[in-house]
């Protein structure tokens, strides 16, 4: 898992790849270390538990999101 995401994490535009469990703590991270990790694993777990809701899914999925060209996450 942990070379997936340094390979992940080396793409060009890849701030950081974070593995967050249901509870929104970091199993696995690879990426920029200037991030607050507290603060993306709180909103990452925060976006899945919304997004599952309003799609009625499970909630455990994959989210990428790009802002003005560039991956956050």
């Amino acid at each position: 898992m942990k070379k997936i995401m340094e390979g992940i994490g080396s793409i060009s535009g890849v701030l950081a790849c974070y593995l967050v469990d249901r509870e929104g703590e970091i199993v696995e991270h690879a990426g920029s270390d200037k991030l607050d990790k507290t603060l993306a694993s709180a909103v990452i777990a925060s976006m899945t538990k919304e997004l599952s809701t309003q799609m009625g899914i499970e909630n455990n999925f994959s989210i990428i999101v790009m802002a003005d060209g560039k991956n956050l996450f």
